[in-house]
């Protein structure tokens, strides 16, 4: 597992970074409880990206939803981490292989 952060790239017209998503990847406010995946991209802002860093949440780190809602909460290097929905919704996830053959 890569520790990698997200990284900004170039904006065009829009306040996100341009990210590629891959077929199959769901936002993790998608993704069912107890469902597990690994961060692919996102839509957030520099700063919000930053924040999650902070806490651990990077590119390609290994996630298990715990809740959905507000918070969603999952569990990401073996520590729980409430997000806002809104936040939720702009990070893009590609579910476990176990995961997408049981949908």
């Amino acid at each position: 597992m890569s520790s990698k952060a997200f990284e900004p790239t170039p904006s065009h017209g829009d306040s996100f970074p341009r990210h590629s998503f891959r077929p199959g990847d769901v936002t993790l406010s998608e993704l069912p409880a107890g469902a597990e995946g690994t961060l692919s991209s996102d839509r957030l802002c520099p700063e919000d990206r930053a924040l999650l860093n902070a806490i651990g949440l990077t590119e390609q780190s290994s996630v298990r939803v715990c809740r959905q809602g507000e918070p969603c909460i999952v569990e990401v290097h073996t520590t729980r981490v409430g997000l806002a929905k809104e936040i939720a919704r702009q990070l893009w996830v590609s579910p476990s292989d176990s995961q997408a053959t049981s949908q």
